[in-house]
């Protein structure tokens, strides 16, 4: 195995692991910076949390009371 080098890359790869996402800092700026500002013009309508309106869940149906229903069984009627 040759170990003559490996430092030298070592560093290298490490240096380019380390710095590779400061590539990517004026993307989030961007992102960042047009988010804030929509919310900044339209306030509360943009992002809400859901306060102001009610949430209503749909009603529970029992799978099992689905499984006991006669239709379940029944074959289509053939097409003529």
């Amino acid at each position: 195995m040759d170990i003559i080098g490996l430092i030298p890359r070592a560093k290298v790869l490490v240096t380019l692991g380390g710095t590779f996402f400061l590539a990517f800092w004026p993307l989030i700026l961007v992102t960042v910076a047009s988010f804030s500002g929509v919310y900044l013009y339209f306030g509360p309508k943009f992002v809400h949390d859901a306060t102001t309106r009610q949430v209503h869940l749909p009603q529970y149906i029992d799978p099992y009371d689905l499984l006991e229903d006669e239709r379940i069984s029944e074959t289509a009627p053939r097409l003529k």
